[in-house]
């Protein structure tokens, strides 16, 4: 690469036209911005407010109305085998 002090002038590859204008396109661009409806759009409009039918529940009730299908810890059948408790014969150590 060689440095130059002389700056040089290109012409453009393609002439652009004198339109300066940008043309009218059906897919979203510059000049299919129309200003009459975007007006209307942007215009103020009450506001809609909307209140909840349902009651209004905790969350801490909400939770456990899901959990209540899950029996509790005294419900479950406990098997026969479990009934008696063993403890392992210690030896005197002296």
């Amino acid at each position: 690469m060689t440095r130059s002090t002389s700056a040089k002038i290109m012409k453009p590859y393609k002439e652009q036209s004198s339109d300066w204008k940008p043309k009218k396109v059906s897919e979203p661009d510059v000049g299919t911005y129309e200003p009459t409806k975007a007006i209307t759009l942007v215009k103020s409009c009450k506001p809609k407010y909307a209140f909840p039918k349902s009651k209004c529940l905790k969350f801490t009730v909400e939770f456990s109305n899901t959990k209540k299908h899950i029996p509790g810890a005294g419900n479950y059948n406990v098997e026969k085998c479990y009934d008696k408790i063993n403890r392992p014969y210690l030896k005197k150590r002296y």
